[in-house]
């Protein structure tokens, strides 16, 4: 096939895997269909641990002005420009214990997009304040991505919307339809 016609197929499967479109349009109806989707699924969770060391977690949203943003967190050991608030929210332990439950362990599979748009990111800092892992996470498409490897396969995405608004940060930027 020709360069043409492989852009447009991937871009059709592109566009197919990210939910923008058939998304809830407030942070709260995000919400209420992902808890009517486990309740019609039944979820099971079994916890996990950690599998690296770190003191400190803060928490992120980023390329907020930016719908279709592909920037992570961190790239080529610099911290993303248009990270808010610019020094992140301090986790309190029972919140890096959420963090941990939603990503390590067993969950059911919920599918993701083929895209990644993160607005939200979570930095793991060592006792010196140095990086030592990062997620990012897009709850346009259902997806996300880490640092180190060896975490669950699946994630529960609707836990880290809850710890997101629990930190006082909106799930998704009111000005995007």
């Amino acid at each position: 096939m020709n360069k043409v016609l492989w852009t447009t197929v991937f871009a059709v499967l592109l566009g197919a895997s990210c939910n923008r479109q058939n998304s809830a349009n407030s942070d709260g109806q995000y919400l209420a269909d992902g808890r009517e989707s486990v309740a019609a699924g039944g979820s099971v969770h079994e916890g996990g641990q950690w599998h690296f060391d770190f003191t400190t977690v803060r928490a992120y949203r980023l390329n907020w002005r930016n719908e279709d943003a592909w920037e992570p967190i961190i790239s080529g050991g610099e911290l993303n420009a248009t990270r808010m608030p610019t020094e992140g929210i301090l986790l309190a332990r029972s919140q890096v214990e959420r963090l941990e439950a939603a990503v390590t362990g067993t969950h059911p599979d919920r599918g993701a997009g083929l895209c990644l748009y993160p607005h939200h990111a979570f930095l793991f800092f060592d006792g010196e304040g140095k990086v030592v892992g990062s997620i990012d996470v897009c709850f346009l498409c259902q997806s996300y991505r880490s640092q180190p490897a060896g975490y669950a396969r699946n994630w529960d995405l609707l836990s880290i919307g809850e710890l997101i608004l629990d930190l006082g940060l909106p799930l998704r930027n009111p000005e995007w339809k």
